[in-house]
């Protein structure tokens, strides 16, 4: 159990920017940490059962085409830079896949992520709602920025769900529903309109698919819109407005621009793309037309920045990964429901990632950070979860043919 407390100890470090913010050199602990673990589980186990699953091969090619830039892409330095993070993200999905081995521990990880995004979303209050968005957010290095922090944030939603209604004490059903709102509100907060679209879809998808109390699932999100259009200031109203008016916004067309630059770029380098990390300069050195008002641009969405530097092959990988890893919680979710005696997970766990993965999905149209830890930790809770069912559906069946066995001897 201290080895999980370690696991745990890493995210918390990681996503609230501890070695970042408060304490200078906890980083390198960390990542020695990391290490260490990782060379324990390889002595202790093996990595053969997680690296035959589907997803964790399409994670190491996909780590492999970034590793591989360093040789193709236009600016090595990014490629190698992208692919020592990378790298690190892939030991932290497999520390995560073998530590996270039974559901009290992933309920506990559950817990401390929201807690953690709670937390961040109260040391963060002053930057809500701002008539001027600039600044860095005080947290990890994948949050600073505003837009990826209320992503992030989005992605703890199905989380924070899932602890809520799985709880059974009323002091703690309170603490779940309070870090849910703080998280909702840090949403919102920030101003953007792609993490308030992934919130919506997320709600939306687990009052659709997973919710049975469908009527207060619609009073719930009618009374959200109410409040947030009678209590959000005026330039937040009017910031969203812009979504169906995106012709007159110069955020808009700058992302509509970088998407249209990123096919542009595919097209000339259909198969590798033009390198990890590369696509921002690939822009402002070949693609960059004279009438074009500046010199650098971003891609914001995680699809067309993959599509312009890992070329379709990429793009086919990224589409593949999420669309297996929500049909597999969608497979674990039927199969436990479908399971007549109590098995110790419950078919709202498997749905409440699926929920954090639309959340995921849907903000990685409009943002481009493909470069985080999100991905790599959701598909490895996935996996894990699905070894779940099945070791549950199997001890359902041998119980079941033991009984049998019972019963024809007494025949």
């Amino acid at each position: 159990m201290l080895i999980f407390y370690g696991f745990v100890f890493i995210i918390v470090v990681e996503f609230f920017g501890l070695g970042r913010h408060y304490i200078p050199g906890l980083d390198s602990l960390t990542g020695l940490l990391s290490l260490s673990l990782f060379a324990y589980i390889i002595f202790k186990y093996g990595i053969k059962e997680v690296l035959e699953k589907k997803q964790a091969k399409l994670l190491a090619f996909f780590v492999f085409l970034t590793g591989f830039a360093v040789i193709h892409g236009l600016i090595s330095e990014y490629a190698l830079r992208y692919f020592i993070q990378q790298v690190g993200y892939l030991i932290l999905f497999v520390l995560a896949y073998y530590f996270l081995d039974d559901v009290k521990k992933l309920r506990l990880y559950f817990v401390v992520f929201v807690l953690v995004h709670a937390a961040l979303s109260i040391i963060n209050a002053n930057k809500y709602f701002a008539t001027v968005r600039e600044g860095a957010f005080k947290a990890g290095y994948f949050l600073a920025d505003g837009n990826d922090f209320g992503w992030a944030m989005v992605i703890s939603v199905g989380f924070a769900i899932y602890i809520y209604s799985t709880e059974k004490k009323f002091i703690f059903k309170v603490i779940y529903a309070s870090a849910f709102f703080l998280i909702v509100f840090a949403v919102l907060g920030t101003q953007s309109r792609g993490a308030a679209i992934a919130l919506g879809s997320s709600i939306f998808y687990y009052w659709f698919m997973v919710s049975k109390k469908k009527f207060l699932g619609i009073i719930f999100i009618i009374t959200a819109l109410i409040v947030v259009v009678a209590y959000a200031p005026m330039q937040y109203t009017q910031r969203l407005s812009t979504i169906s008016s995106y012709e007159e916004d110069g955020s808009a067309m700058g992302r509509i621009k970088a998407w249209g630059t990123a096919v542009e770029m595919a097209v000339d380098h259909p198969v590798l793309g033009v390198g990890a990390g590369s696509f921002n300069s690939a822009y402002g050195r070949l693609y960059r037309k004279s009438s074009d008002p500046v010199r650098w641009i971003s891609t914001h969405s995680i699809y067309f920045k993959t599509l312009a530097e890992y070329g379709f092959p990429g793009l086919y990988i990224l589409l593949m990964l999420i669309y297996s890893t929500w049909k597999l919680n969608r497979t674990s979710s039927i199969k436990l429901q479908t399971m007549s005696h109590n098995t110790g997970v419950t078919y709202l766990l498997p749905e409440a990632v699926n929920t954090s993965l639309i959340g995921f999905a849907t903000a990685g149209l409009f943002l481009g950070g493909i470069n985080y830890p999100h991905v790599f930790l959701i598909i490895a809770i996935s996996l894990r979860i699905h070894k779940f069912v099945e070791d549950a559906a199997s001890d359902l069946e041998n119980n079941q043919q033991e009984f049998n066995v019972v019963v024809n001897k007494h025949d």
